[in-house]
């Protein structure tokens, strides 16, 4: 079964809303949903494959609450 997801072609990097992802898939606040993890593994394979790059190959994520507990453990440990 063949889905659109509104995808552009002259996209640089592409990324994922899971939650607009999980909804459009049928699966509201189920990121982690196998048909929805499959389907996030299958775009990205045949855009790697394709030669182009994900956001989250070029981009690293942090949590701000991560950062600031990390901060805190440095200041107490010092």
């Amino acid at each position: 079964m063949k889905r659109h997801f509104g995808c552009k072609h002259d996209l640089k990097q592409p990324i994922f809303g899971p939650n607009d992802f999980t909804q459009r898939l049928g699966y509201p606040g189920q990121p982690h949903h196998p048909e929805v993890v499959k389907t996030m593994q299958e775009i990205t394979r045949r855009i790697r494959q394709a030669g182009r790059r994900m956001q989250l190959d070029v981009m690293q994520g942090a949590w701000v609450s991560d950062m600031l507990l990390d901060a805190g453990r440095r200041i107490l440990s010092s």
